[in-house]
């Protein structure tokens, strides 16, 4: 592991950016794959945190809401 990817890596535990510390590598191969700009890796990357974000909100309040959770069962058919 470089340097570089160790100091980026404790900017994102230290700004509490918990989703894109393990997803940020492939973003930007993603990035670079489709000769994207220095632009669309930031934006993918704020949006792959907002994404996680908004989904945690999402799980603390419905288990905060007192509503019963459904489990899904599945079968092996």
């Amino acid at each position: 592991m470089s340097l570089q990817y160790e100091r980026i890596e404790k900017f994102y535990q230290q700004l509490k950016l918990d989703r894109l510390s393990t997803e940020w590598p492939a973003v930007a191969q993603g990035t670079v794959d489709k000769n994207g700009t220095h632009a669309d890796f930031l934006e993918s990357v704020l949006r792959l945190q907002y994404e996680g974000l908004t989904e945690r909100r999402r799980q603390t309040i419905l288990r905060l809401s007192g509503l019963p959770v459904i489990h899904e069962f599945r079968t092996g058919i």
